[in-house]
């Protein structure tokens, strides 16, 4: 497979015009995935069938151990080719492009976002040493993983679950 992106730390200095003082918060990726998408990704990692794969660094290993008893895991991930760019606040979600109906950008899934936080639900296929393979994939090549937490259906789905609204 590909070779390993150099290991490097996100970082983002929380800018605030506010009188709350916000820290600059440093993070360090876990790993990464291989998903060969070079650019251009389905809207949402429910939307496809994909394959790729996350690499977990080895000295975190360990820290995989009882994930194979799961179906699905969320990937925190970081969007490292939009950051630095400055997010509009408002914006038109893919669902509604062409009406020109705006939201604010915490109202959207849009990858542009003052911190570019990924999150994607994914289905594990198996797990092999520090690798997992999972099916759907709305990642780009290489994209660092900040977490991997497993989805826990009787905590992650509101009690009104299809009944919730969507906002749009």
């Amino acid at each position: 497979m590909a070779e390993a992106p150099a290991r490097r730390r996100v970082s983002t200095a929380l800018n605030s015009t506010s009188s709350i003082d916000r820290p600059e918060v440093t993070l360090r990726p876990i790993g990464y995935v291989l998903t060969g998408l070079e650019r251009g990704t389905p809207a949402q990692a429910t939307d496809n069938v994909s394959e790729g794969e996350v690499v977990v660094h080895a000295e975190l290993g360990e820290g995989l151990k009882g994930l194979e008893g799961f179906d699905y895991v969320w990937l925190i991930t970081w969007f490292d080719r939009v950051a630095g760019e400055p997010a509009p606040l408002e914006q038109v979600p893919r669902p509604l492009r062409g009406t020109g109906r705006r939201f604010g950008v915490f109202a959207t899934r849009s990858p542009a976002r003052p911190n570019p936080v990924g999150l994607s639900l994914v289905r594990v296929l198996g797990i092999e040493g520090t690798r997992i393979r999972f099916a759907g994939v709305d990642l780009l090549d290489r994209t660092p993983v900040l977490d991997i937490k497993p989805f826990v259906p009787q905590d992650d789905i509101p009690a009104q679950g299809a009944a919730a609204r969507s906002g749009f």
